[in-house]
């Protein structure tokens, strides 16, 4: 049926068409899935030597043709569309093509399980598109093509496991982007030996574990788009590429054991990423002196011979941009790298665009930080005590972005005025606290303005102050927070909205006034324990809006007005105990739980008029409750275990 449609179609096309234009014919797409409708082609397009739109010889979706040669094509000199040649069983050479002169889209030839030779592009001049050739399995060379000077596109040649050499492309001279891809017996390097890429060109050589060199791959080419080399275990060095000045979008090294040192790239000035991982024998990154600009991340990562950065020291970190996860700087895993300081002006960025962890002085951000001499703090604790302290800081230590050891600005000493303290503009420049952040008997202080923080690396203790703001305050704090005998009014709600998380406990203790403390909108974990204790006029707990986890008890003991846990504790589980002691007021509870490891303790809620532990399944410890009405005991029918 396939090859009477064919047919017919051929016959009526040209006696619709022929006498238009006797050269040109089949626009559209062409299917030749047998050897009769390749015999029958020059018969039914007679003098046909432009093919108007594709052609696919071949199977579209399964199967195989029965395709022997394609000799039926010996008169066509050009293809406007794309020539395709998939799924061919029995196609041994590509006799017939000898006339092909131009492909204006790609070129696929795919999956020809018993094509041995390309040798029959002799007059092939010009692919504007791609040329694809991949999982021709019996294909032992890529050769044929000594005339083609233009491949507009890419040159891509992926999984032919018994593929030994890539050669004929000698008069090749525009080519837009290269990738070998898993070709584990490819020994020699394609020769291009005029080639010219371009600024979009992308090299791409990747598992290609035979391959020992690079050479003739790049000419004289100055700048490409991106160049990857990965898992080439054979391969013993870079030279090859000493042209490359710029590379714009990322620079990829990975996997290189016999690759000892990186003098190719000792002409780079510029590039987008640059990642560096796992070059087992590289010793020295100094032939990457030359780079001044880095416009993506620095990765360095996995290479164990390193053990400076020397190369990098001219880097500017001005125009770098973070990775997917929100680094700048990945400088890990590096187990001889025992000195970073080449790069400090990369190590003075944020705290959250770098990631550190090697040994000795790169050991960590914070050592890196220490051995470039960039907190130009003293190590120590730091008392503000009054808005000159705070205002003359910046001029005493105008690099300081990095604080090791505790911050106090309040009541931390002599001297002290409540409420002299107003702005904190001479901190604003600080990122990170290793140590912890103490405010101390303000009056209407604004947590906001340390602008910059990023990251509090102990406890952030909020103590005896007076309509204390977290508004705009949103940094992780890695101990605890503790929020203590702060007086706040009925309408000065703190907001806590943008803290994710707490590495500690999170402490309520002695407030006065009605610290609603609402919105904990984004808090998924509290590392250690909850305390909401003596808050004398608290009537509703903090609103949680996210379910999170405690990874240790919750107190919730002796708040004298405070009605209940109405819908605003979403925890998933609780580690330790839960208490909930002398708070009198209470009407409800509701703790949608289903697991508590510790003991439950209820004391002392003698108004309580119904609970809401009707998930709760398993308790690990003891269940006690002590002069609670007697509603509490109805719902507890889930209780599978205690």
């Amino acid at each position: 049926m396939k090859k009477h449609n064919f047919i017919f179609f051929i016959a009526c096309f040209f006696l619709i068409n022929s006498f238009v234009i006797a050269q040109n014919c089949l626009p559209g797409v062409t299917v030749i899935e047998t050897q009769e409708m390749m015999d029958n082609f020059p018969v039914m397009s007679s003098n046909c030597k432009i093919i108007e739109g594709s052609l696919n010889i071949g199977q579209l979706t399964g199967g195989s043709s029965t395709v022997t040669n394609l000799n039926g094509l010996r008169f066509i000199e050009r293809i406007k569309g794309d020539l395709i040649i998939r799924s061919n069983y029995y196609l041994t050479d590509l006799s017939g093509l000898n006339n092909l002169i131009e492909v204006e889209g790609d070129v696929y030839i795919n999956g020809n399980n018993t094509l041995t030779s390309l040798a029959n592009f002799e007059k092939l001049v010009r692919v504007k598109g791609d040329l694809r050739i991949t999982d021709n399995i019996a294909l032992a060379e890529i050769s044929g093509f000594n005339q083609l000077a233009s491949i507009e596109g890419e040159l891509y040649s992926f999984g032919m496991y018994n593929l030994l050499s890539i050669n004929g492309f000698k008069n090749l001279k525009v080519l837009g982007s290269l990738t070998l891809s898993y070709l584990q017996r490819l020994e020699n390097f394609p020769v291009f030996p005029n080639v010219q890429y371009n600024d979009s060109s992308s090299i791409e050589i990747n598992s290609l574990p035979k391959l020992t060199s690079l050479n003739n791959l790049f000419g004289n080419t100055n700048v490409i788009n991106s160049l990857s080399i990965v898992n080439c275990d054979g391969l013993l060095n870079i030279d090859a590429l000493q042209s490359l000045e710029i590379v714009k979008e990322m620079i990829h090294l990975q996997q290189l054991p016999n690759v000892t040192h990186l003098n190719g790239l000792g002409n780079l000035k510029e590039c987008g990423t640059l990642k560096l991982f796992n070059l087992q024998n590289v010793s020295t990154l100094l032939p990457l002196s030359k780079c001044t600009k880095i416009n993506g991340s620095l990765e360095i990562v996995s290479n164990p011979k390193l053990t400076n950065l020397k190369g990098l020291e001219n880097v500017s970190p001005s125009y770098m941009k973070a990775n997917l996860q929100g680094y700048k700087l990945v400088l890990t895993s590096n187990s001889s790298l025992a000195v970073c300081s080449e790069i400090c002006p990369i190590i003075a960025l944020p705290h959250n665009e770098k990631l550190i962890s090697n040994i000795k002085d790169c050991a960590t951000e914070e050592k890196a930080w220490v051995a470039c001499g960039l907190h130009k703090c003293q190590v120590g604790k730091l008392n503000f005590t009054t808005q000159a302290d705070i205002d003359s800081f910046i001029i005493k230590n105008f690099d300081c972005r990095y604080i090791i050891g505790d911050v106090c600005i309040g009541d931390c000493g002599p001297g002290y005025v409540k409420g002299s303290i107003t702005n904190l503009s001479g901190l604003a420049r600080i990122d990170t606290i290793l140590g912890n952040l103490t405010i101390r008997n303000t009056n209407n202080f604004k947590m906001g303005q340390f602008i910059y923080l990023d990251a509090i690396i102990g406890d952030l203790i909020v103590e005896d102050n007076q309509n204390i703001s977290f508004v705009n305050f949103g940094n992780p704090v890695t101990g605890s927070l503790i929020y203590r005998r702060n007086a706040i009014g009925n309408y000065d709600v703190p907001s806590l909205r943008k803290i994710k998380k707490i590495g500690g406990s999170l402490i309520l203790e002695e407030n006065t006034g009605n610290p609603t403390l609402e919105n904990f909108e984004e808090l998924t974990e509290v590392g250690g324990d909850i305390h909401i204790v003596g808050n004398k006029e608290l009537t509703y707990l903090p609103r949680f809006e996210k379910n999170f986890r405690v990874l240790g008890s919750v107190i919730i003991e002796n708040n004298d007005k405070l009605v209940g846990i109405v819908n605003r504790l979403p925890v998933d589980h609780i580690i330790g105990n839960l208490k909930y002691i002398n708070n009198p007021s209470t009407v409800t509870l509701n703790i949608p739980i289903d697991s508590i490891k510790g003991n439950i303790e209820i004391k002392n809620i003698p108004l309580f008029s119904g609970n809401g532990f009707e998930y709760l399944a398993y308790v690990g410890g003891n269940f006690e409750l002590n002069n609670c009405n007697s509603y509490f005991f109805t719902s507890l029918d889930s209780i599978k275990y205690i």
